[in-house]
């Protein structure tokens, strides 16, 4: 702060305007509240730190400084492809628009066709998006036509199969390249908002309301385990029921959870397992008929040991499963709800187990969650301040 010319105030004032990105973090001795107040007010400064200081402590501030800058140009970043996507939408509406005026005998082939069109954007993204997408879209039009629905809602279950992964044109590559299974809980999150954000792309397109409905909800579970409303059994749209057991019968058949594909027999047998849980029985048996029925284990009646082992159910973690009862993403999902706990998960080192840890001041944490952890065989230990899990 006492510097001939311009004090440090004035010096922080002046690198915010001519380097507005720059972290700015005050370290002086002078214990002058006012000259505090002025390098927080015109300096905009991240933080202050009063001498003499801890060494770990102000490292541990600069790299937060540093974590919290790259946040915010990665927020900036999505920020600006969202909206120079969304002005796709806009002028892709006013063409369907156009066409739905000069064209009306015409109007829904021409839009299913531009709609088609459209899920190329996935295609320039990702191309295994596309794929994944028009593989997604035929099986759903077969199960619908297969349940009796009516050709309108048969194509919009189309559509919304072709679109169920629009939200994804915004993630990161390391977010689309890495497995499920190893993404960390942060990257986690934003993989879950692509549901909300593929729906959200399509509002102001005519008639997408149902569309854009289902596509928000393929990843809700029938128990209300999924994202991002946790809705429950018919609650959650039709559509949005076929393309849940579609996506993990394709993200099973393709190794994208944990980069180990597995076969059409151990993958409806995984489904099967998780009917009426996971996912809704209807969807399960119409999905089992247009795929040609789940194949029994040609070895596993003569030879039970040369039986394939089954595959974890679709919403586990393959080798980090708590319990028979318990998957290291449901655990994952309830711990976020609680912003007072995080999980430390230590197996992998010599003797070590999995904690959830409890920030200080809440305890042994929030009474939901207490009863939760004990429910799962959890330990709280007085000692470490956290909850073990003894296997």
């Amino acid at each position: 702060m006492q510097m001939p010319e311009m004090n440090g105030a004035q010096l922080l004032q002046q690198v915010r305007a001519q380097w507005p990105e720059t972290m700015r973090i005050m370290l002086t001795g002078t214990a002058d509240l006012a000259n505090a107040v002025a390098a927080i007010n015109q300096g905009e400064i991240y933080r202050y730190v009063s001498k003499p200081w801890s060494d770990d402590e102000l490292l541990g501030i600069v790299k937060s400084a540093v974590a919290f800058a790259k946040l915010a140009k990665e927020r900036e970043r999505l920020t600006a492809l969202t909206q120079e996507q969304n002005k796709a939408l806009e002028n892709m509406v006013e063409t369907l628009e156009e066409k739905v005026q000069a064209r009306t005998a015409s109007l829904r082939q021409a839009y299913t066709s531009s709609i088609k069109a459209f899920s190329v954007l996935l295609g320039l993204r990702n191309v295994r998006l596309l794929e994944h997408a028009k593989r997604v879209a035929n099986t759903a039009m077969k199960m619908s036509q297969l349940a009796g629905h009516d050709h309108a809602m048969s194509q919009d279950i189309f559509i919304a199969g072709l679109l169920h992964d629009l939200g994804k044109i915004g993630l990161s590559d390391r977010v689309l390249n890495t497995f499920i299974d190893n993404l960390p809980q942060s990257d986690f999150a934003l993989l879950e908002n692509h549901c909300a954000l593929g729906a959200t792309c399509l509002k102001g397109l005519e008639g997408m309301d149902t569309v854009a409905q289902m596509i928000r909800a393929h990843h809700e579970n029938f128990d209300g385990s999924g994202y991002p409303d946790r809705l429950v059994g018919e609650a959650i749209p039709i559509g949005g029921r076929f393309l849940a057991v579609i996506e993990v019968y394709e993200e099973l058949m393709s190794g994208d959870y944990d980069g180990k594909p597995c076969n059409h027999a151990t993958a409806m047998r995984t489904i099967l397992s998780n009917r009426g849980k996971l996912f809704c029985p209807q969807s399960v048996d119409l999905l089992a008929k247009v795929m040609g029925g789940v194949p029994a284990p040609a070895q596993a009646a003569a030879n039970p040991a040369a039986a394939p082992a089954p595959k974890a159910p679709a919403t586990a973690v393959q080798g980090k499963d708590v319990s028979a009862n318990l998957s290291f993403r449901h655990l994952v999902e309830t711990i976020r709800k609680f912003s007072h706990a995080r999980i430390d998960d230590l197996r992998t080192q010599p003797n070590g187990l999995l904690w959830v840890r409890i920030e200080s001041a809440h305890g042994q944490g929030n009474p939901d969650l207490v009863i939760w952890l004990k429910g799962h065989g959890f330990v709280w230990s007085a000692e470490q301040g956290a909850w073990r899990h003894p296997g």
